[in-house]
């Protein structure tokens, strides 16, 4: 993978992108369409690429499969902890439960292609 200085610099201004694309999002759009978490979303994202990135870069110069297992188990365990989040949100505020989960997709998605195509970059080599 790339090495960790570069992905987290990477990172970072990812982050800064999706907060100022928010932030655009959140002056311009109507407000039913805008949830509070719009601005939270992308530094709560920061923080679970980070933990996952450190905890994923033990395995990187072992087996691959030992990589694999590794790595389905935490896409796994982020996957079901996403869902229990939406879920708990939803009960506390369902007139923002439709909002949320889309900045919630959508915040997902973003660090996701980053992350995979760190990882991509790092089977090239």
């Amino acid at each position: 993978m790339e090495s960790n200085k570069s992905f987290i610099i990477k990172l970072l201004y990812l982050t800064a992108l999706v907060f100022v694309l928010s932030l655009a999002w959140r002056f311009f759009a109507p407000m039913e369409w805008i949830s509070p978490t719009v601005l939270v979303l992308p530094f709560f994202f920061l923080g679970v690429t980070l933990v996952i990135h450190s905890y994923l870069s033990k395995t990187y110069n072992q087996k691959f499969q030992k990589f694999l297992n590794r790595y389905l188990i935490v896409t796994t365990v982020k996957l079901v902890s996403l869902l229990i989040i939406m879920a708990i949100y939803i009960y506390r505020y369902p007139e923002d439960g439709i909002n949320f989960v889309l900045t919630l997709f959508i915040n997902y998605l973003v660090f996701t292609v980053y992350e995979a195509r760190a990882l991509i970059l790092h089977g090239r080599k």
